[in-house]
């Protein structure tokens, strides 16, 4: 008799891939996730694990803002659960952030983005020169004006893919490494098949989670799918035995992230560059120039490591969650520059999507078909 659970295959291993995995398997569902190389080793290892929801939003990003803000309140919840059931820590840090700006026009924007937020209760505030000073002494003298944002936070992405996985395989979840799906068949057939190293395998319901590589599934199964684009970004890590910053910071440019074992990430450029993974001189200098004209202290450290990775973008850069055009696939994908902070909202959303069938209410902007 066949097992009753329902059968589910994740294509992507990334931590937008594995957070949904998790929540699958803790409902009873029997879960395979395939990813084309090792799990959260491609956006996931690269990002900088910043935590930031009021950084990332606008005027019209009123459902986005509420989707990120509504994550970054789970975070804490989250990361406890999952140390516990990874037996490991993953370097969650709430803290707070500072957006500086350096010239009038910078002033002026982070004005309109306090005024913004405010209508959300974000309880963001605007710092004068020596209010920032006084905050951040790292910070530049040039300062015009910074944005204070005191519930943003941080974690060690690297160590949340790697406590991902180890939650997943203690769930039951079924990990299939270096492993090529080949096709995604969902054509006059009930349930979706996946052509996986050669052998065709059939699921109750698949969920495209492969991050800048999903476009292909995306394109065989929903008609009018948006294409998933690589944007490249580039980044580095300092150490120093100078003054360090004591919040995260981002400025003209540059963000530039403290981390607790000493190290200061910088990042990240936005190139449309395909899958181009290479790691450019000119383009780490403009970063580390960038970082020290924010923080002149970070002069003389020392680059010690330089990485890029490939983020998922969407033509308007916002995720695409929800079922597509064919009965049985579902998008879970495009989180561009939030994947670390969007992964617990996204693995409860999407569980709860695929197990009733019906996408709740937080996730209907973000549905796939908005595009057609």
């Amino acid at each position: 008799m066949r097992d009753a659970r329902k059968h589910i295959a994740i294509i992507g291993g990334g931590v937008i891939g594995l957070s949904l995995a998790w929540r699958l398997a803790q409902q009873g569902c029997e879960v395979s996730v395939f990813e084309r190389g090792q799990c959260g080793r491609e956006a996931s290892w690269a990002a900088a694990g910043m935590l930031a929801a009021a950084g990332e939003t606008g005027p019209g990003q009123e459902a986005f803002f509420a989707l990120a803000r509504a994550s970054r309140e789970m975070w804490a919840d989250f990361a406890t659960e999952l140390e516990a059931a990874a037996n490991m820590a993953i370097g969650y840090r709430p803290g707070e952030t500072l957006v500086t700006a350096h010239t009038d026009a910078e002033a002026d924007h982070l004005r309109a983005t306090a005024k913004h937020l405010h209508k959300f209760n974000e309880p963001v505030r605007l710092l004068t020169t020596q209010m920032a000073l006084a905050l951040e002494n790292t910070l530049s003298d040039d300062v015009q004006l910074a944005l204070l944002s005191p519930k943003d936070g941080q974690v060690d992405n690297r160590a949340l893919g790697q406590a991902l996985l180890v939650a997943c395989s203690g769930a039951g979840v079924r990990i299939f490494e270096n492993s090529d799906v080949q096709k995604l068949d969902c054509a006059d057939i009930p349930t979706p098949r996946l052509l996986v190293d050669g052998e065709l395998v059939s699921f109750d319901a698949v969920v495209v989670a492969a991050g800048a590589w999903s476009s292909p599934f995306l394109t065989e199964t929903a008609r009018g799918a948006p294409p998933i684009r690589p944007v490249k970004g580039q980044m580095l890590a300092l150490e120093t035995s100078g003054p360090t910053p004591k919040h995260i910071i981002w400025s003209a440019g540059v963000y530039i992230v403290p981390r607790a074992n000493g190290r200061i990430i910088i990042g990240a450029t936005m190139e449309d560059a395909g899958f181009d993974m290479g790691v450019v001189e000119d383009a780490i200098e403009e970063q580390f120039r960038c970082a020290v004209r924010a923080v002149p202290s970070l002069e003389d450290a020392e680059i010690v490591d330089t990485w890029a990775g490939i983020r998922p973008g969407t033509p308007d850069d916002l995720p695409l969650m929800g079922p597509t055009s064919q009965p049985g696939v579902w998008a879970a994908t495009g989180h561009f520059r939030n994947g670390i902070l969007l992964a617990p909202i996204t693995g409860e959303l999407m569980a709860q999507a695929v197990m009733e069938g019906v996408s709740p209410a937080p996730l209907v902007p973000f549905l796939p078909n908005r595009f057609d």
